[in-house]
């Protein structure tokens, strides 16, 4: 389940990213 942990880290720096 490790890779599910560094998508959500991924997907939620893109949504958290400064526009």
């Amino acid at each position: 389940m490790a890779e599910s942990r560094a998508l959500s880290a991924q997907w939620r720096a893109s949504v958290l990213a400064p526009s």
